[in-house]
């Protein structure tokens, strides 16, 4: 018989499910090629959209690790190592270069966008009480971390889970300005939102013995020596030491892992101080101490290809300004003999009483200072690195003739220069002339570098120069040229310097801040310019 029952609601056909969003519907192997061209955080933003549906196609990416004494960083640090499949994908490493005890009040810059986030950050402070505690707490853990060498031993963990590890960067801007980190490692994502807290810095700073210059009564150099001396004892040097203690670990680890003979060594070293007015110390770079002797055993290794090499000059004591050129520094850089790419920068100058020799072919007027110059080819073994592409001077203290003198005894494999932030001798030190300068040293190179010239396109080294824009430039923020720089040298363009000497007019390069990269922009016409650089220090 045949049922006269009607269907209930429960067995009324339900709708279609909705298609699956365009993205989607390619093919997985498509969609991971075209995720393999975005940055990291527009990965984990489109993970977090798509759902379980887009995980599998497009797993999370682990190129970079972070480590420093913070709990958050090493759990994730030893996860990402002990994993079967991510710690594949690791070639870089960053450490912290020092906890977070030693800070920096900062300043800030940034996009109108992000300043905007700032913003929303600081509406949600947490109570000062909260905060304060809360800091507490972070510093008792990474206090604990480092007296038991924690961060020690996971960097030797790393090292032996990484297979493809390539670069190591030690840097003490992790956490850049307030709410603009340079890196969101874990511990920065785990922050509560709106803390406010000191920017942990650590490394000695110019910007402090310009302080101590100026101070009514003398104050004592901001850096000491790395090996005992008279009154200076074996704990002393260990707490200079410790100032760089994350540069440390680092270079002792890598020398204890190529004496033990495990594993291939890492091909880069990258100690990037992203434009603070800091570096390493240079007594460890000419005195014989452990860590000299370390570095010089990872740069002699077979293979390593890669080091930036922040210097601090300001700060040394007064008899030991010619620290840098009595030729130890010259002999450790030579060996590195496969090196490809070499950045210097240097923060402060040395200074030398007047009457006490200024060093070099330096030389300085009368009065109760001298600054010193080093010959470039004084300072860095240029014939022992034959494979070199790439060099790059901040910050050097230069003279046109000797600067163009050593880019002309470069092999031929060169194929960029950067010239960033030189600095010229004054009119003082020129009698009165200047004629040492951003518009000389270019007519210079076209003139004595032909070599260059007639090379094959593909082949001829491209040369940025980067300068402050103006007096007390944000840190990080430049004036960056190397179009107009490479129509003048190969071609028939104009010295984009003119006779401004060291002034490029508006239409020429780029402007660029390194702890924002939304703030690039090119360098437009006057009022522009005013418009958009002045309205980000509101």
């Amino acid at each position: 018989m045949e049922s006269t029952e009607t269907p209930s609601a429960d067995m009324e056909p339900q709708p279609p499910p909705p298609p699956p969003p365009p993205l989607l519907r390619f093919p997985s192997e498509i969609l991971a090629a075209i995720c393999s061209h975005l940055p990291n955080r527009d990965i984990k933003a489109l993970r977090l959209a798509a759902g379980p549906a887009l995980c599998h196609a497009v797993p999370p990416r682990f190129a970079r690790v972070f480590l420093s004494p913070d709990p958050t960083n090493l759990a994730v640090f030893r996860a990402v190592a002990a994993h079967p499949t991510f710690r594949l994908a690791v070639r870089e490493i960053v450490l912290h270069g020092r906890h977070a005890n030693d800070h920096d009040a900062g300043g800030e810059g940034g996009s109108a966008a992000r300043r905007a986030a700032r913003d929303a950050q600081r509406d949600a402070q947490p109570p000062l009480e909260s905060s304060y505690q809360h800091y507490l707490a972070l510093l008792r853990a990474q206090g604990r971390a480092v007296a038991e060498g924690a961060d020690e031993r996971a960097l030797a963990e790393g090292l032996d889970a990484f297979p493809a590890l390539e670069r190591i960067t030690v840097t003490p801007a992790t956490h850049g300005y307030l709410y603009t980190p340079l890196y969101r490692t874990p511990m920065i994502r785990a922050l509560p939102l709106g803390f406010n807290y000191p920017i942990p810095r650590g490394w000695p700073t110019s910007s402090r013995q310009e302080e101590a210059r100026s101070a009514p009564t003398p104050a004592p150099p901001v850096l000491h020596p790395w090996v005992t001396a008279d009154a200076w004892t074996e704990e002393d040097v260990a707490r200079e030491k410790a100032r760089w203690r994350g540069l440390m670990l680092t270079i002792r680890t890598l020398a204890e892992r190529i004496r033990s003979g495990r594993g291939v060594p890492v091909p880069e070293l990258v100690v990037d101080v992203h434009s603070l007015r800091t570096g390493v110390s240079p007594y460890m770079l000419a005195q014989d101490c452990d860590e000299h002797r370390d570095l010089a055993l990872v740069l002699r290794q077979p293979g390593f290809r890669r080091l930036d090499l922040p210097v601090l000059v300001a700060g040394t004591r007064p008899e030991d300004a010619a620290l840098l050129d009595d030729g130890r520094l010259k002999r450790l850089l030579a060996e590195a003999r496969h090196l490809q790419h070499f950045r210097l920068r240097v923060d402060g100058e040395a200074e030398t009483p007047a009457g006490a020799g200024g060093g070099g072919a330096g030389g300085g007027a009368g009065g109760g200072q001298r600054r010193r110059f080093i010959p470039l080819q004084s300072l860095l073994p240029l014939d022992a690195w034959p494979a070199l592409r790439h060099l790059g001077l901040s910050g050097v203290r230069v003279r046109v003739a000797d600067l163009v003198g050593a880019l002309g005894a470069l092999p031929p494999t060169l194929r960029s220069v950067e010239l960033s932030f030189l600095v010229f001798p004054s009119a003082e030190e020129d009698g009165g002339l200047r004629r040492d300068n951003h518009a000389a040293l270019l007519d210079a190179m076209k003139a004595r570098l032909t070599s260059w010239a007639a090379r094959p396109r593909g082949q001829r080294p491209s040369v940025t120069v980067g300068l402050a824009k103006a007096a007390g430039n944000v840190d990080g923020r430049g004036l960056w040229c190397a179009a107009e720089i490479g129509a003048f040298l190969y071609g028939d363009g104009p010295n984009p310097f003119g006779w401004h000497r060291d002034v490029l007019l508006p239409g020429v390069g780029w402007l660029a801040d390194e702890y924002d990269e939304d703030f690039a922009r090119p360098y437009l016409a006057y009022k522009d310019y005013r418009a958009l650089w002045y309205s980000e220090e509101g």
